[in-house]
């Protein structure tokens, strides 16, 4: 399913008192328990947030269920501009107590701090070499492996050895990364 037609913070939620009631029942009927989670198992858009439709000003738009949730257990409002975060990191979770209102600049920061990006995995956090998360080598490997590739050795037997891909062994052999080790 693709994602809604609008961006996740741009557009406010107002449930009359019935709508909210009615969107929490929707709610706890297309979800289920998982672990400390509740679970959304209806549709899910591309980036595996839950949608739903929803009733706006009389006219039918495609929801988040996590903004929902949070809209309908807090009353029925939620202004344009805020973004629902994830305390459980877990996307379709719709569960109130697991939700909490915040700005992108917090939403980043969660992301960063609880590695759950691909994007805090790498050199936009400064982290490189042995420092960086899913680091294979360290710098004796580095430079063996440059040293090796200087004597001969082909970069496809220099990754099959150490465990990294050939694209990885031809940026470390041409200082594309772990520039910093000579």
């Amino acid at each position: 399913m693709n994602n809604p037609g609008n961006d996740e913070k741009s557009t406010a939620i107002h449930f009359t008192p019935a709508g909210a009631e009615k969107m929490m029942a929707r709610l706890i009927l297309r979800s289920v328990d998982e672990g400390e989670c509740r679970v959304w198992i209806g549709g899910r858009a591309n980036n595996g947030y839950g949608v739903t439709g929803g009733g706006l000003t009389g006219k039918r738009v495609r929801l988040y269920t996590h903004r929902a949730a949070f809209a309908a257990a807090n009353g029925g409002y939620l202004p344009s501009g805020v973004v629902v975060r994830h305390t459980c990191d877990n996307r379709p979770c719709v569960k109130p107590d697991h939700l909490v209102s915040g700005t992108t600049a917090d939403n980043n920061t969660d992301t960063l701090e609880r590695w759950t990006s691909p994007v805090a995995w790498g050199s936009w956090t400064g982290q490189r070499g042995t420092a960086h998360r899913s680091s294979k080598l360290n710098e004796d490997k580095v430079r063996e492996i440059r040293r090796r590739y200087a004597n001969g050795e082909t970069q496809t037997e220099l990754a099959r050895e150490f465990g990294i891909s050939t694209p990885n062994a031809w940026y470390v052999v041409n200082r594309k990364t772990w520039a910093h080790v000579e």
